[in-house]
């Protein structure tokens, strides 16, 4: 077998193992990840559900805290006055609430007002016990609780309702409590369609038949308003259906909340991974087709014309043949090196001839040619021996190697003398052209790694800079407008109106838009470090009140509820090569602060420590001192 096949067989069996890993790391790693993350977006929709429907339970606490923490409601507890009567308790009253159900109860269980209505039918709600007069002083939503919240679900004749039960207490929240006021609304199939609306799922809620004794199991450790079995999933065909059931205030099984998802994960990942296994089969192919290309011209070519050439001089003995290969590798070199031990043998044997035939001793010439001839023979021999070497080289076993190697069936016992025999066969292959000067130079791809460049930042600090009136919080929108969205997702920003109220200062624009650029990033990255990510952090703007030494300053404040600065930090933070950050440069405050000492201003830093946020002040000159209101454009 040629030196050609045996390399291509190589390449193309290390191409069919990297197909193989590719293959197990798409259907044991990748595939698996994709279908877990669907798993949990549909718990996670199944769960915003349940959330909303605890949301508009919230709503309800509001309401009812007004209700009863009134010294109107608790007078009228007492006396049952009327004038309360007319101008609270009536239809009005619970369409404002957005209610259909207000009641009020002593602690007794006696009803002293109720009232239970369908605003979009126009008619009173039979309610079932809450329609009597006297509920049982265990009932859950009047069992003694002190001054909590009672709030939850509630299974009616009219339907299922979202309650809220406080005290009744005075304004100033003192008792004793003279009952519970029940503030609900209609869990009817507008909230159900509104709350798939809020969370973006779809939802749909069954009525479970009442079985009496029957109780969820008790949740530890939550403050979940409604109690709740654990998200189960189904997977159907193309959905993922998560199932939650719901209880009401006692611990009964009340509802059933059915959410499917959409299997669009699993779709997609599928779809990726497929793009993904063509893209790189494609790329392996193209660089396998590359390689064989480049081993054609680089080496296939070259040895084949040097074995042709060392054949041709050691069968005909002709020194006037000339390979001539044009190459700077090592190849080249030994090409050369042939052609000129060929030339210098030619010159012998001429040289030789002509003293023989000057000597016009024909004898001595045919024995001079007689000795050449011995001496070009050997070279010719030598020549096919290394065309024979080159031959007998051990690349088919190599190749037969490498291919057990990639088989996963193959002992280790195998593998191990595989590898030392791979290893022999590779020093003896290297030992070959190391004798032969047949070493080839492979073409090695550099990555250079891309240096930081301050030329830009160079040559603006030494540049002519001109001062400028400026609107401030007008400057500070339009910086924070440019930066990329990916930040501003972590930072909320608020300008305060002190701010706005300030005169212009006298500032250079761009300068003092990369200072104040410089404090929006840093607040952001805060953000991150102090455990921000989820939810924007907050960074206020404020002016302090004019200093009465310093009338001509205008003083700004950039406080953040970010990760902090220690203390022991403070007076070095606008060092140069100072930094509290892990890649970090220690250039950016210190810039500032030169920037700002430049436009005839200052900036420094205070905090309370770590975890309880920062403030940045910067100081800078009024345009016009005098002025009160900035009504020039910037």
């Amino acid at each position: 077998m040629s030196l050609k096949k045996k390399i291509i067989l190589l390449l193309l069996g290390l191409f069919a193992l990297y197909a193989l890993i590719e293959f197990a790391v798409q259907r044991f790693v990748l595939l698996p990840a994709f279908v877990q993350l669907e798993a949990e977006t549909a718990t996670s929709n199944t769960q915003r559900a349940v959330q909303a429907l605890e949301r508009d339970i919230e709503l309800l606490v509001p309401s009812a805290t007004d209700w009863g923490t009134w010294d109107d409601t608790y007078q009228f507890i007492t006396d049952g006055n009327e004038a309360y009567r007319e101008a609270n308790l009536n239809v009005l009253a619970l369409e404002s609430l957005k209610a259909n159900l207000v009641a009020f109860y002593t602690p007794e269980g006696r009803r002293v007002w109720g009232l239970g209505y369908d605003h979009d039918n126009e008619r009173e709600l039979a309610l079932g016990e809450l329609s009597a007069d006297r509920l049982a002083v265990s009932h859950p939503l009047l069992a003694p609780h002190g001054e909590e919240t009672v709030a939850g679900l509630l299974r009616t004749e009219a339907g299922v309702f979202l309650v809220a039960s406080r005290p009744i207490l005075t304004s100033e929240g003192q008792g004793p409590s003279r009952g519970r006021v029940i503030i609900g609304r209609l869990l009817n199939q507008a909230a159900i369609e509104r709350f798939g609306t809020q969370t973006q799922v779809q939802l749909q809620v069954e009525l479970l038949p009442e079985v009496q004794g029957a109780k969820l199991p008790a949740e530890e450790k939550t403050a979940a308003l409604v109690r709740h079995t654990p998200v189960q999933l189904r997977v159907d065909g193309t959905t993922t259906r998560g199932t939650v059931e719901v209880a009401d205030l006692g611990g009964a099984p009340l509802l059933r909340f059915r959410v499917d998802t959409e299997r669009a994960i699993v779709a997609q990942g599928q779809a990726t991974l497929r793009y993904a296994a063509l893209s790189l089969a494609a790329a392996g192919g193209l660089v396998l087709l590359t390689l064989l290309v480049f081993l054609r011209q680089t080496v296939f070519t070259p040895i084949a014309a040097l074995t042709r050439h060392a054949q041709a001089i050691g069968s005909r003995g002709d020194l006037n043949a000339r390979l001539s290969m044009q190459r700077t590798d090592e190849i080249g070199t030994l090409a050369r090196e042939f052609d000129l031990m060929v030339e210098r043998l030619a010159d012998t044997r001429q040289q030789l001839i002509e003293q023989s035939y000057q000597s016009g001793i024909a004898e001595m010439a045919r024995g001079a040619l007689h000795n050449i001839g011995n001496a070009v023979t050997p070279i010719g021999v030598k020549l096919i021996n290394l065309r024979r070497e080159l031959k007998q080289a051990p690349l088919a076993e190599m190749a037969m190697a490498g291919a057990e190697l990639a088989d996963p069936a193959t002992p280790a016992e195998r593998r191990a003398d595989l590898a030392r025999f791979a290893e022999l066969a590779g020093a003896e292959l290297a030992a070959l052209v190391e004798r032969t000067g047949d070493e080839l130079e492979t073409i090695r791809a550099q990555v250079d790694h891309v240096q930081l460049i301050l030329a830009d930042q160079r040559r603006f600090a030494t540049a002519q800079r001109t001062i400028e009136p400026l609107v401030l919080h007008r400057l500070i929108s339009e910086t924070a407008e440019l930066l990329p969205g990916e930040l501003l997702s972590r930072l909320r920003i608020e300008i305060d109106e002190s701010v706005a109220r300030l005169g212009r200062v006298a500032a250079t624009r761009i300068a003092l838009q990369q200072v104040i650029s410089n404090l929006l990033i840093n607040a952001a990255e805060a953000m991150a470090a102090g455990g921000q990510e989820r939810e924007p952090g907050l960074l206020r703007i404020t002016a302090d009140p004019a200093d009465p030494n310093e009338p001509h300053l205008a003083h700004l404040r950039f406080t953040d509820n970010g990760q902090g600065i220690p203390a022991e930090a403070l007076p070095r933070l606008f060092e140069r090569g100072f930094t509290s950050k892990a890649r970090g440069s220690g250039i950016g405050l210190h810039w500032c602060a030169n920037t700002m000492a430049a436009m005839g201003g200052r900036i420094h830093a205070s905090s309370d420590g770590p975890g309880r946020g920062a403030c940045l002040h910067l100081v800078l000159p009024l345009a016009d001192h005098n002025a009160s209101t900035p009504e020039a454009e910037a």
